[in-house]
């Protein structure tokens, strides 16, 4: 007893490190190319579904993409609607590390581990990635291949007493509960695969267990979902009702569904057959009712109030034929880029007194929609048809160019900012009292400036008193700082932080002021 347990829990460790870290190298692979993907999930389920499968497969986790998608559309960068055929996809993906299971890669895992170290080791910084890559790879399997053994070590052991449990109740709860306790349901699946492949276990004793896994999978998810706004928590439900639902019918129709499985498949493949089969038939049932299902969740939990502009709105080809169209839908896209700006700000200050880590995401994720916004704004611009361009309107191309710049370095300097206040939480700094009026009061001065961008005005001379408030207010607080830091009131690293912040503050004030000075252009 006492060596299974053991060999449990170094599997269990090997495998959940191995999938966290092969989680970070795909996570920063995908937020590469963030923009492109979400925008064709967006557009279509058929991309929905092909970039959540592909996606689950390079995390060798369903329970990595969901939350991906969670965040994402909780940061407003996907729709509820395009994420519904993402997760569906993930659950379909998951059958895919049992099936590399039932082809014993636990048996070459210290290949991938060897493989992976020596090209990580020997190789250039490029290559080194999937020098990685192939390490974590490999480290899962292994990991999951010890415990899939204790599973079959000798003729009695818990982990056997727990999935030969009699009874279809009994066998869900085995499924259930193995799924909470070990955080993935690779895990329980791939012992199936192996108990199956040594005729230890009947189909009809699987199936439960099989569907106990599939439900339980969904927890962590729907946990996760519970500090985000309406729109995570509507899609985390939405898969958990995917799942419920699943589970319902198939357990009214469980002895038919063995006995097909029995009669068309042999061996481990049951099991297999039995998890992925399970996937489809909710996948194409909610895809054919996606329209409908959309719309009675979206009554259940209602949208939020007022949804974060972050895809172009007014940009529209059929106005390429009129440039003045353009050049009036393109100044309504700035007015929204204005406002997303403020709430990355609000955001981004908020966390610099009290840290949140998805509202640090969700700043993030906006970041990346003003980068999209202003991408597809010159892009849309560029299509003007060259005949049709006149020379003050050329002038006036080149100043809106010119406009999506600033407005993106705004969102630049705002993540700066997000940053700091991340470094203030890890390193643990306190500002002085002094130091947090002074951050409130400057930062309320920016708001402001940022307001005058969101709603069009450029009252000269309102402009100019800011700009000079703002100025004189950061040099009074940098003064402020080096009289607290000579009085030993502060530390030094806690200058470095607070200076930075100011810095970006100042910047922020700059930017807004050349956009409204370019918006005053005719």
């Amino acid at each position: 007893m006492g060596q299974v347990i053991l060999s449990v829990l170094l599997g269990l460790i090997l495998f959940l490190f191995g999938c966290f870290k092969l989680s970070e190298v795909v996570s920063r692979a995908f937020n590469l190319h963030l923009r492109s993907y979400v925008s064709k999930i967006n557009q279509s389920p058929f991309w929905g579904l092909l970039i959540g499968f592909i996606l689950t497969l390079a995390f060798q986790s369903s329970s990595a993409s969901v939350i991906l998608a969670i965040s994402l559309v909780s940061a407003g960068l996907l729709t509820f609607r395009g994420s519904l055929p993402f997760i569906l996809s993930a659950g379909l993906a998951s059958f895919v590390t049992p099936f590399l299971v039932a082809f014993k890669i636990t048996d070459l895992a210290p290949f991938f581990i060897v493989a992976g170290g020596l090209v990580w080791l020997l190789s250039s910084l490029k290559i080194k990635k999937i020098g990685e890559t192939l390490f974590y790879f490999g480290l899962l399997f292994f990991g999951l291949g010890i415990i899939a053994d204790a599973a079959v070590l000798g003729e009695k052991n818990f982990l056997r007493e727990i999935f030969l449990s009699s009874g279809p109740l009994l066998g869900f709860l085995a499924g259930l509960f193995s799924t909470v306790i070990f955080q993935a349901s690779a895990i329980p699946l791939s012992i199936l695969v192996i108990l199956k492949g040594k005729g230890a276990i009947e189909i009809s004793q699987a199936l439960p267990i099989i569907l106990g896994v599939n439900l339980a999978a969904v927890f962590t998810e729907v946990f996760s979902s519970l500090g985000t706004n309406k729109e995570g928590r509507r899609t985390a439900l939405s898969l958990l009702f995917f799942r419920l639902f699943g589970v319902i019918v198939f357990f009214l129709f469980l002895n038919q569904f063995a006995s097909f499985l029995s009669q068309t498949f042999r061996g481990e493949w049951q099991i297999l057959a039995a998890h992925f089969l399970f996937n489809l038939f909710i996948t194409i049932v909610f895809l054919v009712f996606l329209s409908p299902f959309t719309k009675i969740m979206t009554k259940i939990i209602p949208k939020e109030e007022a949804g974060a502009y972050l895809w172009p709105f007014y940009l529209n080809k059929n106005l390429l034929k009129d440039p003045v169209s353009v050049f009036k839908a393109t100044r309504k896209e700035f007015f929204g880029m204005a406002g997303l700006l403020k709430k990355m700000f609000e955001e981004s200050i908020e966390n610099i007194f009290q840290f949140d880590k998805k509202k640090f995401s969700k700043v993030d994720y906006k970041e990346m929609a003003i980068d999209n916004i202003q991408a597809e704004i010159l892009k849309f611009l560029d299509k003007i048809p060259k005949e049709k361009i006149r020379k003050e309107e050329a002038k006036k191309i080149i100043n809106y160019a010119e406009m999506t710049d600033e407005l993106e370095r705004i969102a630049d300097r705002i993540g700066n900012i997000n940053k700091l206040s991340f470094h203030k939480n890890i390193n643990r700094v306190e500002f002085s009292e002094a130091a947090n009026l002074e951050i409130k009061e400057i930062s309320l001065l920016v708001k402001n400036k940022l307001l005058l961008l969101e709603k069009a005005t450029s009252l000269n001379k309102i402009v100019e008193e800011q700009k000079d408030l703002i100025e004189e207010k950061i040099k009074q607080s940098k003064d402020g700082h080096l009289e607290r830091f000579y009085k030993r009131t502060c530390a030094t690293a806690d200058g470095s932080i607070f200076n930075n912040i100011l810095i970006n503050l100042g910047e922020i004030s700059d930017h807004c002021q050349k956009v409204i000075y370019l918006l005053r252009e005719p």
